[in-house]
């Protein structure tokens, strides 16, 4: 008899809460692609649905439009997302040494990490925008702003406000901060760690900068993937690269509208360069609060590794368990099983590769990492894919 007083293989019941599998970098490059390709696809399609639509009727609403473009987008990056977690038998949101954890503390200085970020780089971001216009549409940014602008209040109900603040301040901040983190988190960055943290960090990011399609937010997405990767790492907690995601979206519709107000109260380039030489100020402390204060968390963690302690477990945490079946036999000839805690997997490595595991009632054989040479491979052609498709939709 085993220590989990469990004898038999057949009566494993209720043996384990958590999954602890995970993803390889094979998974990431494939998923990669798959999105990729059905992304472009999808967008051709809802343009050619558009175009047939406004040749029948004279008028429609920008933000019926809007709405209706990133519903599709984002059902179409889950439904990859979660279809993959399915057929990889891994936990969509947690697994791997990951979970989705409430913690107030760490929550509260990933929102200001974030907004420190979003302040700092909002001046190099939209210089960054204006020169890509200026190379590939010879506009400057602020022209093509205008234009668009135009177009918005042409297509727009004035009477009716309700499409654009469920599009502005509830679907834009909220959707794509948890389905994105859950691909690009998830399967993705968990995938690429096969290859090591910092190479699962940049890559993963650069592939989420990527994403976007467009070259004007490369700067801004690239860096911003950078600090929640890390964060996701340190903490193993994805709930945290949520609330950044949510946070630089809210914070980006805030400045475009505060933008508006101070171009109506003042034109003047000096008032615009005060604003923007507060915003710096402003992310420059907020950054240095929240890094040192996670500098700080990554410093009592190591020294807890070192020390052989581990992480911090509380109640909940211990609630997230998985039992392994090991290669050792007990005194009656039956495997050994080991029980760990979510925290006691390490996050994003194959630590029990190969080996089966029970989870509620169900049978689970972990992952295996994949070929790194045909890994690699995949995963550079994806980023090529990646820089390829924007140029092809900048020029088609």
């Amino acid at each position: 008899m085993n220590d989990l007083g469990i004898s038999s293989a057949d009566n494993r019941k209720l043996v384990g809460t958590y999954n602890p599998n995970t993803y390889n970098a094979l998974d990431a490059a494939v998923c990669f692609i798959i999105l990729l390709v059905a992304e472009f696809a999808a967008s051709r399609v809802f343009i050619m649905l558009f175009n047939s639509y406004k040749e029948a009727h004279e008028t429609f609403d920008f933000y019926v439009v809007q709405i209706l473009s990133l519903l599709v987008s984002q059902s179409l990056i889950f439904a990859i997302g979660f279809l993959f977690s399915k057929i990889r038998r891994v936990s969509y949101l947690s697994g791997g040494g990951f979970t989705f954890k409430f913690d107030i503390v760490n929550i509260l200085f990933a929102m200001l990490l974030s907004l420190g970020l979003y302040l700092l780089l909002s001046g190099v971001h939209l210089q960054f925008a204006d020169d890509t216009y200026r190379i590939f549409y010879d506009v400057d940014y602020e022209t093509y702003a205008e234009r668009y602008e135009e177009y918005v209040f042409e297509h727009t109900d004035e009477n009716n406000t309700l499409f654009a603040f469920i599009y502005v301040f509830v679907l834009v901040p909220i959707v794509p901060a948890i389905v994105e983190e859950g691909l690009f988190r998830g399967v993705i960055m968990r995938g690429l760690k096969q290859f090591g943290t910092v190479f699962a960090i940049v890559v993963s990011s650069l592939a989420f900068a990527l994403m976007h399609g467009n070259l004007q937010q490369l700067v801004l997405q690239f860096f911003f993937g950078l600090l929640a990767s890390s964060l996701v790492i340190l903490t193993k907690n994805y709930l945290l690269g949520v609330v950044m995601h949510l946070t630089n979206n809210l914070m980006s519709t805030i400045l475009a509208a505060l933008s508006e107000f101070a171009e109506y109260v003042s034109t003047g380039t000096v008032a615009a360069a005060v604003i923007d030489a507060v915003f710096i100020m402003i992310g420059v402390a907020f950054m240095t609060v929240s890094v040192i204060y996670f500098i700080n968390l990554l410093l009592s963690k190591n020294k807890r590794k070192v020390l052989g302690q581990g992480d911090k477990t509380d109640y909940y945490d211990e609630k997230k368990y998985a039992v392994i079946v090991t290669d050792k036999l007990d005194e009656s000839g039956e495997p050994i099983l080991e029980k760990i805690v979510w925290n006691g997997v390490d996050a994003g490595q194959f630590t029990y590769a190969g080996a089966v595991c029970y989870v509620k009632n169900k049978r689970i054989k972990l992952n295996k990492p994949s070929n790194a040479t045909l890994s690699k491979i995949l995963i550079f052609i994806s980023l090529g894919l990646a820089v390829a498709l924007i140029f092809i939709d900048m020029f088609i």
